[in-house]
């Protein structure tokens, strides 16, 4: 089975007002545009492709407003334009099924429950040109650092759903790791460097991110028993 990778950024309960939300995703998309032609367009999903081919995004503050809106339920969104649910959709690249990627956004919420987060998450393409350069470990910074910087999460990671399931750690530990805080410093080597990033560290494997060698699942193992209590 084909591997299904993704980079995803992870934070706690933040309440974000509408006007907030729609400019940090409207500078996601535009600079995510900028790393890689993989997210130049957009397309509202449909229940076909033709359908969603026919639903083209344009990148403006209008049309990310009106996407934030579409699942929030009459009198939900308040005057100061906090939505009690939040603001959650989900948009895709237009290429073919295995080259395509999508982007979700579940933002702006309060949580009683510190097992849900908000997030951003970006999915690999299952095969094709834009899925090697995405999983090159420079290209995959770069668009962490992107997702650090807009949205200020408590985590990101590039990881596999083969991976989290091998490391039992949801999505708090991968290939390449984010962390805004850390209660001690893991012991790195030649195979898990780590630098800081903003106000957090971002750890990053030596390994080929798309081969999971037992090394490299020990050495993330390990990386867990720092970052993880």
């Amino acid at each position: 089975m084909i591997e299904s990778y993704y980079i995803g950024a992870y934070w706690g309960s933040r309440t974000e007002p509408l006007a907030q939300v729609k400019n940090k995703i409207l500078q996601t998309l535009q600079r995510l545009a900028e790393i890689d032609e993989q997210f130049l367009n957009w397309y509202e999903e449909a229940n076909s492709r033709e359908k969603a081919l026919g639903k083209k995004v344009s990148i403006d503050a209008d049309s990310v407003e009106r996407l934030c809106l579409e699942m929030v339920r009459k009198g939900e969104l308040d005057e100061k334009g906090f939505a009690e649910m939040g603001f959650l959709f989900g948009i895709w690249s237009g290429h073919l099924d295995d080259e395509s990627s999508n982007i979700s956004f579940n933002v702006g919420k309060a949580f009683t429950s510190q097992h849900l987060s908000n997030s951003c998450v970006i999915t690999i393409p299952f095969e094709g040109a834009a899925r090697e350069r995405l999983l090159q470990i420079d290209k995959a910074k770069k668009i962490i650092a992107l997702l650090v910087e807009i949205w200020n999460p408590d985590y990101a990671v590039l990881t596999s759903h083969q991976l989290r399931d091998k490391l039992n750690v949801a999505n708090k530990v991968g290939w390449i790791t984010y962390r805004q805080s850390i209660k001690n410093t893991p012991m790195v080597n030649n195979r898990v460097s780590y630098e800081k990033l903003n106000n957090g560290y971002l750890f990053t494997t030596a390994f080929s991110i798309d081969k999971d060698t037992d090394s490299s699942i020990n050495e993330l193992l390990k990386l867990k028993s720092y970052l993880i209590s």
